[in-house]
């Protein structure tokens, strides 16, 4: 076995990369049935003897019990993005607190919306179905260099706005989910020291993007194709220190890359570790208790509907009014009857009914047996989407706590593969970029930065990833809320861990906002501002003789006769600058 952080030779990587294939054969094989189950191209094993008949009828029966298992697990596994939490420097002082929430802002709201979501939705699927979740985290410190390479800005403070531009732009990371069945890792003491992914890549979309490369290395490729075309093998190798490609068994291209652990840049999460060191039994799949019970139902399913067919469409066999005028190609004639046909018997005979044996009981009781314990080997029938009828609260606590009992381990595992992957994220801000990285919050829209100053050599980050379970969110809420009410529990962890908000603290700054909107005195804060806005607008009408002998000087009168006039006018005046004065705005809640 080579070094973790040698430059491997193309000898080495031919042979290690068979040998992989060998050793993850059985797991391989195991997800292409399971896929063939989900997707009802698996073949259902029937009497040679019905083989016509059934496949007359259309075809054996297949089953959607995996296919529905796995799509409600993916799910309850990926509709939400773990969420990251950040520890202080010092729990004591404010600046570390403001630091630490700014860096679990920066991926929860921004890094991990922009670049994961899409891969984790893939990736559950792949945990649900085989057992492996595999992303790979790709990257690019010199993304920036490329986009700046052309800039002509004459002055620092272009180019500056330009260096902003860019790295807003250019994001040096790219995440993608990889394909179990094409993952072949290698491990030592646990530990993750290099990985063979084996795919298929079109001669088109390789020359595009290696051609120089494929040309020396002697790889026949065609300068005209496009992205389409023959599909042929490629080789990515990684250890913790250099990158390999092979094509067509030929190396084309290698290099060396940066890494926290001296490890490939690759992320996994099992649906249930086993602990055996088999690939095929490394993980348990939400499928396997009801792999071999949906063979059978299909099995069972297929008999059911070809005894159906033949109680509702019984053969007809001729018999002899006379026995004594039986005629032995006539005593052996049977006919198969479909509905609407009408077909004389000779003369001298009558059809008989060829009675199916047995009633179907038996196959009744069968199918009815399997579809029960697929049910009870499989995730609750009530988070599958099963209409199952008005069950007691306890019962759906019942049902919530075993889902959460199956799927437990796969978000431990999902959470444990962020943390590893952020922590390299910010390693190499700290240690190779050397330089702030801006994203894009989703909530606000504003941009958000971290940098080395901000990590300051810690590269520790925890995530929390629960399933998402409604009725298990709805009962959390009231008893968290319950915890708020009683002043055990912050705003902030409420929040969090009972309503799913993103971001507390935008959360609580706008409830206050809104709360100040509504208060009384903002009320009639607002309404001065309206009417000396609407005052403003309008210019004092001309008077009438009446009112000119109304006005008198300030000081004159009383505030009676200055309020009223003489003439009788209703509005209000300001002896200052004879304008109506502005009402009193209506108490609170008064229209």
């Amino acid at each position: 076995m080579g070094s973790r952080t040698t430059r491997p030779t193309a000898e080495y990587l031919l042979r290690r990369k068979e040998e992989q294939r060998v050793f993850y054969a059985d797991r391989n094989k195991k997800i292409a049935t399971i896929r063939e189950l989900r997707l009802n191209t698996n073949t259902v094993p029937v009497p040679a003897k019905i083989q016509a008949s059934v496949t007359a009828a259309g075809g054996p029966y297949h089953a959607p019990h995996i296919k529905f298992t796995i799509r409600a697990t993916q799910g309850l596994l990926g509709a939400r993005l773990p969420r990251a939490k950040r520890s202080p420097a010092d729990v004591t002082k404010d600046e570390p607190k403001r630091t630490a929430s700014r860096i679990e802002k920066w991926f929860n709201l921004g890094f991990y919306p922009l670049l994961m979501r899409r891969v984790l939705f893939q990736m559950t699927d792949s945990m649900a179905e085989g057992g492996w979740g595999v992303w790979k985290l790709r990257y690019a410190k010199n993304a920036w260099g490329e986009a700046l390479k052309d800039a002509d800005e004459d002055d620092a403070a272009s180019f500056n706005k330009k260096v902003e531009q860019t790295r807003r732009d250019h994001l040096p990371w790219a995440a993608e989910h990889v394909a179990t069945q094409t993952f072949y890792p290698d491990f030592e003491d646990d530990e993750l020291v290099e990985v063979f992914e084996i795919t298929w890549r079109t001669r088109g979309a390789l020359y595009g993007k290696y051609g120089t490369e494929l040309k020396r290395a002697g790889v026949v490729i065609d300068e005209n194709a496009q992205a389409g075309g023959e599909r042929i093998e490629c080789l990515e190798h990684w250890n913790g220190a250099y990158f390999s490609l092979m094509v067509e068994d030929k190396l084309i291209k290698q290099g060396k890359f940066k890494s926290r652990r001296k490890r490939p840049p690759y992320y996994f999460a099992l649906f249930s570790p086993t602990g055996i060191h088999d690939p095929a039994l490394l993980t348990e799949t939400i499928s396997d208790p009801i792999i071999e019970l949906q063979k059978r139902l299909e099995r069972w399913l297929t008999l059911k509907d070809y005894w159906a067919e033949k109680i509702a469409f019984p053969p007809f066999k001729l018999t002899p009014l006379n026995p004594d005028d039986i005629q032995p190609e006539d005593s052996k004639r049977v006919i198969e009857w479909e509905g609407g046909e009408t077909t004389e018997p000779p003369v001298g005979y009558a059809w008989d009914v060829m009675a199916f044996p047995g009633t179907g009981a038996d196959l009744n009781q069968m199918w009815q047996y399997l579809a029960q314990a697929i049910d009870d080997h499989s995730l609750a029938p009530v988070l599958l989407g099963k209409n199952t009828g008005r069950i007691s609260t306890a019962t759906q606590q019942g049902q919530i706590q075993l889902a959460k009992n199956i799927l437990s381990m796969a978000t431990d595992e999902i959470a444990a593969g962020f943390d590893e992957m952020a922590a390299d994220v910010l390693w190499l801000i700290d240690n190779d970029l050397h330089a702030d990285v801006p994203v894009q919050i989703k909530t606000s829209g504003e941009w958000l930065k971290i940098g080395p100053a901000d990590i300051d050599g810690d590269y520790h980050v925890t995530h929390m990833l629960k399933p998402v379970l409604k009725m298990e969110s709805i009962i959390d809420a009231q008893w968290l809320q319950s915890g708020l009410d009683h002043e055990l529990l912050t705003e902030t962890y409420v929040q969090e861990h009972g309503y799913d908000i993103e971001d507390p603290e935008e959360m609580q700054d706008a409830v206050m906002v809104e709360k100040l909107v509504k208060s009384p005195q903002s009320s009639e804060l607002i309404w001065a501002m309206v009417m000396k806005d609407l005052q403003a607008d309008q210019e004092p009408p001309a008077p009438t003789a009446e009112e000119l002998v109304g006005i008198q000087a300030p000081g004159m009168g009383t505030p009676e006769a200055t309020a009223g006039g003489m003439g009788g006018v209703g509005m209000p005046m300001n002896p200052g600058d004879q304008r109506p004065i502005i009402p009193t705005p209506p108490p609170a809640g008064v229209a």
